[in-house]
């Protein structure tokens, strides 16, 4: 491939619009010439195309499939990587390639869209250019009031609210709530959260819950879900504070759940004993609750663990991760929403994934069903007034039987 240089480096921010530029001069930009005709493209008369990304997709296998040469797909790549990391390519990004309409048919220009509406855009001329553009996003701030019909997901889905605050529901409130005992029918929910969507509505990452109100007949539970002042949920019933709860990982999506399946590499069916969190590799993972780190090591198809011990019996694990927090060490203190690590394939896995366990006295328990109380506090006074000022945006109406400022029954 021969040497590539640094020639030029760029940062451009205007409001919420950034863009990074690296240009690199290859060794040999006569050899740009891909094998487009090779490949069809040309010969049919398609000068761009547009490619949605599969599991198991790379970079360089879907550009040698548009005929480009070995070489210009590892300056590409090489260019790229100081802006992007290619393994996190995931299903549903996108790869657009533009083609010249000259004699030559040479490449020109391509767009891989990443996840959260990012681009990376390549310009191929007398050197690579790579340029990757953040989308300006507007932050709408979105509220529901609904009564529950059936299950949460029926419920959440029949009003066209996010289903993964079915999921973070059912995780944070595990153990406090029997869903399928205690939902009747008529009990009422409330949901505020937000959503950042680009200049053409589209959205752009995950919606981020704010606040939830569940009203059952004897008692009301309300979740203050992180902020930039705190990082951890703080769950009340009837006005009193008695669970903190950070997720795991940020934005995941439940893969896999608690009981016996067939495994995915084994084949044979045996106890799955936590839950999985599908994140793309390097997406930071973070304690659920304070604690004391008891393990940071490998152990067999766990590959890289660290487990936390919350006292009572209680530990948690968090497994298949790709590196550790930098001086994490048996023994030091953890707060909910400290990282701990990153997601990673590490052990034995198909994909990059959070395993995550929670154990009493060494037995596995289903941690989104049957979490135990790990914090039982009298809330602070900065606690009390983040509540409060959550409760009047978006409680208007709402059951407010438990709702006095000193945070117990009026």
């Amino acid at each position: 491939m021969g040497d590539l240089r640094i020639v030029r480096w760029t940062r451009i921010a205007i409001g919420t619009f950034l863009t990074f530029t690296f240009l690199w001069e290859p060794a040999s930009a006569s050899r740009w010439r891909p094998n487009a005709v090779d490949s069809g493209l040309v010969e049919h008369g398609i000068l761009n195309q547009t490619i949605e990304v599969s599991a198991g997709d790379t970079l360089s296998g879907l550009l040698e499939q548009q005929g480009v040469v070995r070489s210009l797909r590892a300056e590409v790549a090489l260019a790229i990587s100081a802006l992007f990391d290619l393994s996190r390519l995931r299903p549903g990004n996108q790869l657009e390639v533009f083609w010249g309409d000259g004699p030559e048919h040479r490449l020109k220009r391509m767009v891989l869209v990443v996840d959260d509406g990012v681009r990376i855009e390549i310009e191929l001329a007398s050197s690579i250019q790579v340029t990757k553009v953040e989308p300006v996003v507007q932050t709408q701030n979105m509220q529901a009031d609904l009564e529950i019909a059936g299950s949460l997901f029926d419920t959440f889905e029949l009003a066209a609210i996010p289903l993964q605050f079915a999921v973070e529901l059912s995780g944070i409130l595990g153990g406090l709530v029997d869903f399928r005992r205690e939902l009747q029918g008529g009990e009422r929910v409330v949901l505020a959260w937000r959503e950042d969507r680009d200049s053409e509505g589209i959205l752009v990452g995950n919606p981020t819950l704010r606040y939830a109100q569940l009203n059952l007949e004897e008692r009301v539970l309300e979740i203050a879900a992180p902020d930039q002042a705190a990082q951890a949920a703080l769950i009340y019933e009837n006005g009193k504070l008695i669970r903190t709860f950070s997720p795991p990982v940020v934005g995941a999506r439940l893969s896999s759940v608690f009981g016996r399946r067939k495994h995915p590499v084994y084949g044979n069916v045996r106890l799955h004993t936590g839950v999985d969190y599908a994140a793309a590799k390097g997406t930071p993972v973070s304690a659920t609750s304070p604690g004391q780190i008891a393990f940071v090591g490998r152990i067999k198809g766990y590959g890289r663990v660290v487990d936390i011990d919350h006292g009572s019996g209680v530990t948690t694990r968090y497994a298949h991760l790709s590196n550790y927090s930098g001086g994490l060490r048996k023994g030091f203190r953890v707060q909910a929403g400290d990282i701990i690590g990153e997601v990673g394939s590490s052990g034995t896995a198909t994909g990059p994934n959070l395993h995550f366990e929670m154990r009493i006295n060494g037995r596995p328990i289903d941690p989104l069903k049957s979490g135990p109380e790990l914090v039982n506090n009298r809330p602070s006074q900065v606690e009390l007034q983040r509540l409060a000022k959550l409760r009047r945006q978006y409680t208007t109406g709402a059951d407010t039987r438990f709702q006095s400022a000193s945070g117990t029954r009026k």
